[in-house]
């Protein structure tokens, strides 16, 4: 049962920085980074190129390279890693709100609101946005607050393999999702309504902002059909419960004394995740993900094997090398980016879109692979030197300033006195 609301909502204010883990937040950098890199060849329009198209790039065979390198040890890993984290930081906002007897969902639904309202702007600026999904499934983590650890486990585990019956019985029947098509079926519509080109490309290269958001609100429809094709709301919901097990198992407050585990999370990580995400690369080169077919079962199967597991072999590595370091080392440097996770996020959208969209330079379908791994290496190292800068001088970005002042009612002090 949840705690009286014995003080009221403004009495649970955002933590100081002597409370801060600095180690999750150099593990939301990290995330960040990655996030980044799987992120940019949409912006940039590469993956929405023909073969030939590919193979006339300058960086041809170093892009097939780097493609392969994206497949196996980026695509999806890292938004999990983010998923773990949104968690972590339930399960610990929780136990705050528990320590001061406040109502606990109160607060949280709140926080989610907001961040719902900054999911649906950004998805009106760039389709690929994650924001919005996770503040539809934070309302669904609610209903889990009170598991015991074992069972939020048994649970994640559940929710990993849901997509993989779900494909089994899309087989079994040679039927399709019929929300995923009924929201496909609605973006043919308004596309239609609306005049939008059919070729990715063009909507991209779109150099007036009124056919670009209205190109974009079509793209929403086909978004979240996919979204829900491929089973994503089981897969973030599975991480943000593993993320919860994390703070109520005891793991988060005694990690550097739990080495053991956190070497077999690494171990079998690694042995199970790398196979299994060589096997999705293998299928997924000759065949398409929406047919109704025995191979999309497998692929499916592997993916659940592979991108957890191997998303918790990293975060167990960095764990074990920043317990290693003295202060956490050279990850201490990617904290400040992940201290302003949401700013750096929305940031990533602004470059994306001002570099390769229409409405910017208009440099989509131009770069290759490895060119784009380049860049976001490039920007991100810019990041970390503006964060760093900027948290000098101010509390928090300037996205988190905003949704926390929104959350607790008041306007935030942003300047450090």
């Amino acid at each position: 049962m949840d705690p009286p609301p014995a003080a009221s909502l403004s009495d649970l204010r955002p933590i100081g920085q002597a409370q801060r883990v600095y180690f999750l937040d150099a593990l939301r950098g990290f995330a960040i980074l990655g996030i980044f890199i799987a992120n940019l060849p949409f912006f940039a329009g590469a993956v929405f190129l023909e073969p030939e198209q590919l193979a006339a790039l300058p960086t041809a065979s170093l892009d097939r390279v780097v493609n392969l390198f994206d497949h196996i040890f980026i695509e999806a890993k890292f938004y999990s890693i983010f998923s773990l984290l949104f968690g972590i930081g339930f399960g610990l906002q929780m136990q705050r709100a528990a320590a001061k007897g406040l109502s606990f969902p109160a607060f949280f639904s709140r926080r989610l609101g907001w961040l719902l309202l900054i999911g649906l702007v950004h998805l009106l600026f760039w389709i690929g946005d994650i924001l919005f999904l996770y503040a539809l499934t934070g309302f669904v983590l609610l209903l889990f607050r009170n598991l015991p650890p074992r069972k939020l486990l048994i649970w994640a585990g559940v929710l990993l393999l849901m997509p993989v019956c779900w494909d089994a019985v899309k087989w079994a029947t040679g039927g399709q999702a019929s929300l995923a098509w009924l929201l496909f079926g609605a973006g043919q519509y308004v596309d239609q309504y609306l005049g939008t080109p059919d070729g990715i490309l063009d909507l991209l290269l779109l150099d007036r902002f009124p056919a670009y958001f209205k190109a974009n609100f079509a793209g929403i429809f086909y978004r979240y059909g996919d979204l829900i094709f491929t089973g994503r709301f089981y897969k973030v919901l599975a991480m943000f419960l593993v993320g919860l097990w994390v703070v109520k198992s005891g793991l988060l407050a005694d990690w550097e004394n739990r080495k053991s585990l956190l070497q077999k999370v690494l171990l079998w990580g690694l042995l199970i995740g790398i196979p299994a995400n060589v096997g999705v690369t293998w299928i997924g080169q000759s065949l398409d993900g929406y047919e109704p077919v025995g191979l999309n079962v497998l692929k499916t199967l592997l993916h659940a094997l592979g991108v957890a597991p191997l998303s918790l072999a990293y975060v167990a590595g960095l764990a074990l090398l920043w317990s290693r370091a003295a202060h956490g080392g050279f990850l201490r440097g990617l904290a400040p980016v992940g201290r302003m996770a949401l700013s750096n996020y929305l940031l990533q959208t602004v470059i994306g879109i001002s570099l390769f969209y229409g409405i910017g330079l208009g440099l989509a379908g131009s770069m290759g692979a490895f060119f784009l791994l380049l860049l976001a290496l490039v920007i991100f190292a810019g990041q970390i030197v503006l964060s760093a800068w900027l948290l000098r001088r101010f509390r928090f970005g300037p996205a988190e300033w905003l949704w926390r002042s929104l959350t607790y009612g008041r306007r935030q002090p942003m300047r450090k006195a």
